[in-house]
């Protein structure tokens, strides 16, 4: 018999919409069928005869198939999940929140229950970062990962480097609509910490908590930072782990970091770009990058992620093959732009930096800086 998945999505916000467009279009070639949308009263007109007003009306309802979780937050939609889970539905998310923070026993459950988990539009929307990462891991093993994956801050500091002061240039981000809701979760390094947990934890087989990470942002950048960097330099805000076996540890840190305007790495970037270095013990390192942004790339993910469930293809193993433990920066052989509470810039050592006194503090990766 010829099946066709029927689904069920939750949330009709940005992504929810162009989720439910392409899944639309995608049932004129895949044997899918949208056929229950939940939100808020508020929105029933606008989605129409496949409005639902509650979750158990798609999560408890054994014709759906799959079950698309676009809503946003933490506990709801974590609960949400898990139901659906538990009643065998396959699950989509692109909330990075919930599977950065529950991502070990979310896959758990779906193994338990012969289900698919599914969250590639939570790392980078439009980039596959998640596939490829799994993809090495199961034929090389993963030493460490480097990566700019916030496009809010890259293209707030694409703008600054273009002459563009700071509070503009945040305001143009938020007014582009690719930043979080609160931006302070962009500024602050809280979205990468995300997605740094997420694929750290797939990458090296081990549960890491985002609120473990050491973080530094860019939330107290300030013109006089910019002058000391100079007009050839650049910041962009980037996530970096790497593993230490020796000492059962992996170093994750979110932080800024000083680029040449040079380096390769900023030059084949445009304002909203997504790149990642995946080091491996075998291939050496692999670059991913490209352009990506906005509700169509998350569900241009979403739309991949429910294809691999029709293809029998979304098996991820679990994160519990290691009990790595989280540390930050320490032990690594670089220098630090630091401007501690007085004012005050240094280039210091690591093991120089007073996390108690610093306001900012940023790695340089440009080589040629090493004085004020």
């Amino acid at each position: 018999m010829y099946k066709i998945f029927n689904i069920g999505l939750l949330g009709y916000g940005h992504v929810g919409r162009a989720a439910a467009k392409m899944l639309d279009e995608l049932s004129n070639t895949r044997p899918v069928k949208l056929v229950k949308i939940f939100d808020t009263e508020e929105k029933k007109e606008l989605i129409g005869p496949r409005f639902v007003s509650s979750v158990d009306a798609i999560s408890e309802d054994p014709n759906i198939d799959i079950v698309i979780e676009a809503l946003g937050g933490n506990a709801f939609p974590f609960e949400t999940i898990k139901v659906a889970l538990k009643r065998g539905k396959h699950v989509v998310t692109s909330n990075k929140t919930v599977v950065s923070a529950h991502l070990q026993e979310l896959l758990r459950l779906a193994h338990v229950n012969n289900c698919y988990f599914q969250f590639e539009a939570c790392c980078k929307v439009g980039i596959p970062l998640i596939k490829p990462l799994i993809e090495l891991t199961k034929c090389d093993k993963i030493t460490g990962l480097f990566g700019m994956l916030n496009t809010a801050t890259n293209l707030m500091m694409s703008l600054i480097s273009s002459g563009t002061d700071i509070n503009t240039a945040i305001r143009e981000v938020i007014g582009e609509h690719i930043s979080e809701r609160d931006v302070h979760i962009d500024l602050a390094g809280i979205d990468l910490a995300r997605k740094l947990s997420i694929l750290s934890s797939l990458a090296f087989k081990s549960q890491f908590d985002p609120l473990k990470i050491v973080r530094f942002g860019l939330e107290n950048l300030d013109e006089t930072i910019l002058k000391a960097i100079g007009e050839n330099r650049t910041l962009r805000l980037i996530g970096e782990a790497d593993l230490s076996e020796e000492n059962n540890l992996v170093h994750i840190h979110v932080m800024p970091a000083i680029f040449s305007k040079n380096d390769p790495r900023i030059i084949i970037s445009k304002e909203s770009n997504s790149y990642l270095e995946i080091k491996t013990a075998n291939c050496g390192m692999i670059s991913l990058s490209g352009v990506s942004s906005g509700a169509e790339g998350a569900s241009s993910s979403i739309c991949g992620d429910v294809i691999r469930i029709l293809e029998s293809s979304g098996y991820i193993e679990n994160v519990d093959l290691h009990n790595y433990q989280v540390s930050g920066y320490e032990n690594t052989p670089y220098n630090y732009l630091v401007k501690d509470k007085s004012g005050k810039l240094s280039i210091l050592k690591e093991q120089d930096i007073d996390l108690a006194t610093s306001k900012f503090v940023a790695r340089i990766i440009d080589d040629s800086f090493r004085t004020l």
